[in-house]
């Protein structure tokens, strides 16, 4: 537990800015969701957490949503993008100032997938188009294989 513990001091110390991808979305690792002062910079309103283990760290602050997935590939993280989309969708549309942030704890693959899954169900966006958007604010974007996949089959269906 100790060296999770180093690792989120880590990400808290050097990861720690919500980074803007689309239009009042953003995406970061559990460093930015830790960083009230960046949070209310960006006029964050609601986060998504898209890991295990993850405390929601400041409740009084942001409306928040958890979804508890591991970053494993054989994890069936499309079973929870209907609940991820609907939560960013019904954020955003429910007033013009509301800012949402999706994290996991590196926020490369868990909320990459998430993001990049939005931006192609509710913004056209073809799965490679998505990652490019992610990757030029988040170079560190890698969506493990197995979510790779499952944003492919996504693409197909939409």
């Amino acid at each position: 537990m100790l060296s999770r513990e180093i690792a989120t001091q880590m990400f808290v110390c050097r990861d720690n800015v919500p980074m803007l991808v689309h239009d009042r979305l953003y995406i970061g690792s559990i460093g930015a969701a830790y960083n009230l002062e960046s949070l209310q910079s960006n006029l964050i309103t609601h986060i998504l957490c898209v890991g295990c283990n993850i405390d929601n760290k400041y409740p009084s602050h942001f409306v928040y949503k958890t979804i508890s997935l591991r970053d494993k590939p054989c994890e069936d993280i499309s079973s929870h993008f209907f609940a991820c989309f609907e939560f960013i969708q019904m954020s955003l549309q429910e007033n013009m100032q509301h800012r949402v942030l999706v994290h996991c704890f590196q926020g490369k693959s868990r909320s990459v997938t998430v993001v990049a899954g939005y931006l192609m169900m509710h913004h056209g966006y073809s799965f490679e188009d998505a990652l490019d958007t992610i990757r030029k604010v988040r170079p560190c974007a890698q969506p493990n294989l197995g979510f790779a996949m499952q944003l492919r089959k996504l693409a197909k269906n939409i």
